[in-house]
């Protein structure tokens, strides 16, 4: 059968990040009863929505995103689940991940999530200096995250992912060391830790803050938060990747670490572009060569689920240059006997002069077969990606 990834998304959150650029909403208590009952048509209604009989699929990973799917009922979450299970050709022992952040869960939540199904827990740490936790708009402690990780390990997940972020305003090597040492102090190390480097993005608080950058070339907002950035960001990044990596992680991304055998399923499926049904507000889909969009105003959807925003279809040239620049973002890169199965021509006819060139210039090697970025080629990542875009 083939394979497919399903991701649903809950717009919906106690306070919206900072920095948070996604599709989600602070409270909308009136909204989230509603938002659910168009999410389960969606599910019932899948195959029509697409034309597509989703019988003759399996199920390889289910992601439950947001917002912050664990800021509303945990039955909404739990139902949903147990009707996508109904639904599509799901087996037992699937990658399925909740997100969840500190303040939105306890004991009797999490014990019914996992009784529901969700065996991986992303937990959104962020920071381990209540300043910068403050200042990024977040609703926990440091304190209150620990309590809550414990508490996620009381009722037996055994694969929990930890987000941490670098290149926050004000942020130096002593401030990330102590969010990173925060890793050791828990009772057991996450399995799964995403680092993610502080983007600003349009739209959001801090872009209103940081939005321009001033004559020096530092984004600085009106209390004189100033971001870091060039090769003071660049050293903020390394000194987490290292640390993760002394400390039995492995790099399998450029802003995700596992220990061996816990890489995210959901995530790398995107990278390697396998198909996936995106469910809710917003949400893309990616099937049979095509990508949806779904409606990104709530009472569009909450109206008609089965509304679809977007739709394309991509040729080879767009599906190759997706090919590249995402598994460019893999730590082993592209496979050049995998690049002839799938498009039936050489990665060298296709791109050899600028694979040429970005080895010379020391930014990628040929290691196996496989193409992959090096560490100064991931700090140049944007103009490599750029190369890979045909003229």
């Amino acid at each position: 059968m083939k394979k497919i990834g399903i991701y649903v998304h809950i717009p919906f959150c106690v306070r919206k990040c900072a920095y948070c650029d996604f599709v989600s909403f602070e409270g909308m208590l009136d909204k989230q009863g509603p938002y659910i009952g168009a999410l389960n048509k969606e599910i019932e209604s899948v195959d029509e929505k697409y034309g597509i009989d989703f019988s003759e699929y399996e199920v390889s990973t289910i992601y439950f995103g947001g917002g912050t799917p664990t800021s509303v009922k945990p039955e909404y979450i739990c139902d949903l689940l147990k009707k996508i299970k109904n639904k599509f050709n799901v087996n037992n022992d699937i990658e399925i991940t909740l997100e969840a952040n500190p303040g939105t869960v306890d004991y009797e939540s999490l014990k019914a999530y996992k009784e529901a199904g969700f065996n991986r827990i992303s937990l959104g740490m962020q920071s381990a200096d209540n300043a910068e936790l403050r200042f990024l708009g977040r609703i926990h402690t440091y304190e209150e995250f620990k309590d809550c990780y414990e508490t996620v390990r009381e009722v037996g997940f055994d694969n929990v992912n930890v987000d941490i972020m670098t290149a926050l305003p004000y942020q130096n090597s002593d401030t990330l060391q102590k969010t990173l040492d925060s890793l050791l102090d828990l009772s057991v190390m996450p399995e799964h830790v995403s680092a993610y480097s502080l983007i600003v993005e349009e739209g959001t608080e801090f872009y209103k803050k940081f939005g321009e950058m001033n004559e020096d070339g530092r984004y600085t907002g009106p209390e004189g938060y100033a971001l870091p950035i060039g090769n003071q960001e660049r050293a903020l990044y390394y000194q987490a990747r290292n640390f993760l990596l002394n400390n039995g992680y492995i790099q399998y991304e450029i802003s995700n670490f596992s220990k061996p055998g816990y890489e995210s399923i959901h995530n790398s499926s995107y990278w390697t572009r396998q198909e996936y049904i995106g469910l809710g507000l917003n949400a893309s889909s990616y099937i049979d060569g095509i990508r949806y969009k779904n409606a990104s105003d709530i009472d569009t959807y909450i109206k008609d689920e089965k509304t679809i925003e977007e739709e394309i279809k991509l040729d080879e040239k767009a599906a190759i240059e997706e090919y590249m620049f995402l598994g460019l973002r893999r730590l082993v890169g592209v496979n050049a006997e995998e690049f002839e199965r799938t498009f039936r021509r050489r990665i060298r006819n296709a791109y050899g002069d600028v694979i040429d060139d970005l080895i010379s210039c020391g930014l990628m090697v040929e290691d196996n077969g496989n193409y992959r970025l090096t560490d100064r080629g991931i700090d140049y990542g944007n103009y490599c990606f750029s190369r890979f875009i045909f003229d």
